[in-house]
């Protein structure tokens, strides 16, 4: 009897580890706050047409997914919060098997079609502090495929956001100290990307002031930044403060006052948190 029972518990053992070692295709994804790895080839081959939610709540992360199969709905929000925020996301990967769709009112919004190269950035408002994404496989075959992208995630004041007008004083001030890169120079050319959706600025700088990536101006005096297109921007005469962040990869231009405004609103500030140089 107790052999009989002995062998009864190897036996359980046995299936549990067995369990342990072959985790169940849930438990082959990865996912994080930020992140979500994941493949087609977990899934069950009767579910090709499921639509598996993911959920992330991180300012900045990417998304993976390999063999695409069936469908994933993508939940971004900016932390626990309904914080409302603009968010851009770079897809990264070249993939045939798969298509991105912005959810909207009972609509689907195509940000990226299977057939579409990557490097192109897209950009988009939530709407109650989230905004959902729909990748969409386009097949059940299981070809070695990989759709992936990035994205950012930026807070904003939903009364008074707008990324086309002028910064206040403000924001100036807060900008010089937080930006990627500030520079003090003048534009020598400008040229508006309809295929990018945006307006790049050459930048000649006259003083490097910060740049976080040493490669803006790596080539000389001469630096490349941009904006989204709908913001009209123009080339000004003169001298300007050029602020910004790098953004999935790209210096994204900010704010940017002529070199005498940013002078006077220098003088204004009471307190600041950095040095105003």
């Amino acid at each position: 009897m107790l052999e009989l029972r002995a062998w009864c518990v190897l036996l359980i053992t046995l299936v549990l580890l067995l369990e342990f070692v072959s985790p169940s295709p849930v438990q082959r994804r990865i996912s994080d706050e930020c992140d979500w790895f994941g493949s087609g080839l977990d899934e069950d081959p009767s579910a090709s047409h499921s639509v598996h939610p993911v959920y992330l709540r991180c300012r900045e992360g990417k998304v993976h997914w390999e063999y695409p199969r069936g469908a994933l709905r993508i939940l971004l929000r900016l932390g626990r919060a309904a914080k409302e925020f603009q968010g851009c996301l770079k897809v990264s990967n070249v993939s045939s098997g798969a298509s991105l769709y912005l959810e909207g009112h009972r609509e689907l919004s195509l940000l990226h079609r299977n057939d579409s190269n990557s490097g192109l950035q897209r950009c988009f408002r939530s709407s109650g502090g989230q905004v959902a994404l729909f990748l969409e496989a386009s097949g059940d075959s299981l070809k070695k495929d990989v759709f992936g992208f990035v994205y950012d995630l930026q807070p904003i004041q939903p009364e008074t956001f707008s990324e086309c007008r002028p910064c206040t004083d403000k924001e100036l001030i807060y900008s010089f100290c937080t930006s990627d890169f500030v520079v003090r120079g003048t534009i020598s050319a400008l040229y508006q990307n309809e295929l990018m959706q945006r307006t790049e600025l050459t930048i000649r700088s006259r003083k490097i002031l910060r740049d976080s990536n040493p490669g803006l101006f790596q080539s000389g005096p001469y630096g490349l930044v941009h904006r989204p297109l709908h913001c009209g921007t123009r080339a000004g005469k003169g001298e300007f403060l050029f602020l910004g962040r790098w953004r999935l990869g790209d210096p994204v231009l900010g704010c940017a006052p002529r070199w005498s405004e940013w002078k006077k609103v220098r003088k204004r500030a009471d307190l600041a948190e950095c040095v105003l140089d």
